[in-house]
């Protein structure tokens, strides 16, 4: 509802509509790209006047954000700002900041709940707490309030998440996702959807398992490179995909790498086989490399990220 609010403003705007909806993306973007900042300060666990305006200028510069909204005029720059600013207020002890940013981030997309196992997490190691916890569905019901007191119905306050559910009997579309690995004439649609599903759910509990039991030792930092796994480890699980749905890993990537040399592998394979994807969408099939070739190397960077994280909670946290 957020977003067709902007679209009703921008009939009152005197200037060509498609225009106004790549400006109204643009308008978000900084805010992304200082959440990205923060989080990369975060992640190296100190603070760089250089290492800042790096993250921020690299963040606006990838080119699944340019092509996201300046060329394509999509709006997950606005839910991605919104979410990992909700993120980063959490990792900063602002909770009902943090709570907030996550609702609204929601109330703009769905895909916003890729993030959300982290919740139990942030609340097992006392970044917010059960009350905090109710910010998030005020900030999306406030978010709904115009619309419903202008008259719109519940339901269809509701019905464009469960549109998005199932918008496609295509296990992925165009995303570099684990489908793109097998044959999906040889795939029975329904079966290897409910696969996907259980493999995503399973996946996003047992990374949330590990860290509740490793709590003592989580920093800002672990905490971070969970962030960046699991936006990229459940889409890359679930079925009915877009290429778009990888945007916050794509941002993210450039927190994960924080500036180290031996973690420049996130943000280039993470970003290329994104990019990929969205040149095999608007250029009539053009591409650096085929799907399968995308899905390896989105695996390589879920692996080696599952890796680190593993490896980093084995040690114990520094006094």
């Amino acid at each position: 509802m957020p977003y067709r609010y902007f679209i009703w403003l921008m009939t009152r705007v005197p200037l060509p509509p498609m225009y106004l909806f790549k400006l109204t993306t643009l308008l978000f973007e900084p805010l992304l790209a200082y959440a990205v900042m923060r989080l990369f300060e975060l992640r190296a666990e100190k603070r760089s006047l250089g290492g800042a305006l790096c993250a921020y200028l690299l963040t606006l510069a990838l080119p699944t954000v340019v092509f996201n909204g300046a060329y394509w005029a999509q709006c997950d720059a606005i839910y991605t700002a919104l979410l990992l600013y909700g993120l980063c207020a959490a990792l900063e002890e602002r909770p009902y900041r943090a709570m907030a940013g996550f609702g609204l981030a929601l109330a703009f997309k769905l895909q916003a709940v890729f993030l959300f196992p982290l919740l139990p997490v942030l609340w097992a190691v006392r970044r917010v707490r059960i009350k905090h916890l109710l910010a998030l569905p005020g900030a999306w019901l406030a978010a709904q309030l115009p619309a419903l007191l202008g008259g719109c119905a519940p339901v269809h306050v509701l019905s464009p998440y469960f549109a998005q559910m199932g918008d496609s009997m295509e296990l992925a579309i165009n995303a570099p996702s684990l489908f793109q690995l097998f044959n999906a004439e040889e795939m029975n649609p329904w079966m290897f959807r409910n696969y996907g599903i259980a493999m995503a759910l399973f996946a996003a509990l047992g990374l949330c398992a590990l860290l509740w039991r490793c709590r003592a030792r989580l920093t800002p930092a672990l905490l971070t490179d969970a962030a960046f796994l699991l936006v990229l480890a459940v889409p890359y699980l679930l079925p009915h995909m877009h290429e778009r749905y990888f945007f916050a890993a794509d941002v993210l990537s450039v927190a994960y790498w924080a500036g180290k040399r031996e973690r420049f592998w996130a943000p280039l394979l993470t970003v290329l086989a994104s990019f990929n994807c969205y040149l095999r969408y608007m250029q009539y099939h053009f591409s650096f490399v085929s799907m399968p070739v995308a899905s390896l190397m989105m695996l390589a960077v879920l692996a080696l990220a599952g890796a680190g994280l593993a490896h980093d909670l084995q040690r114990p946290r520094a006094e």
